[in-house]
């Protein structure tokens, strides 16, 4: 299909025994940190901060246009982010669309599952 969800989980390089504070917790979360966080050439559409399995996060929105192969694909995205044991934990769903067809509905109609997927992120380790 035209959809899809990516998990990633990436080091924040910060020594193993350093615990980020729930303040620069919130400082990576703010609206300008999260804009520089969309891909070169994306468009940020909306970020906001959200609990993720308890963890403090963010929630953007996002649109890119790439060149794959002999064709472009416009793709919108809704990315999960929080940060856990000094790690960044990203949880993001696509929805693509090829030249004519409507994106923002083919989006809209896999919101509810991608809301879904988040909310069933569990991190074992903290209970």
């Amino acid at each position: 299909g035209q959809e899809f969800i990516l998990f990633m989980v990436k080091d924040l390089g910060l020594p193993n025994d350093y615990i980020l504070t729930n303040d620069e917790i919130d400082e990576i979360f703010t609206q300008n940190m999260l804009k520089q966080m969309v891909p070169d050439g994306g468009e940020f559409i909306s970020a906001k901060k959200i609990l993720l399995d308890n963890q403090i996060g963010a929630q953007m929105i996002f649109k890119i246009t790439e060149e794959r192969l002999d064709f472009s694909l416009t793709m919108k995205t809704i990315s999960f982010i929080t940060i856990y044991e000094g790690k960044f934990v990203f949880l993001q769903c696509y929805v693509s669309a090829e030249q004519g067809e409507d994106l923002a509905e083919r989006f809209n109609l896999f919101l509810p599952l991608f809301r879904q997927v988040a909310n069933s992120l569990i991190l074992i380790d903290q209970y």
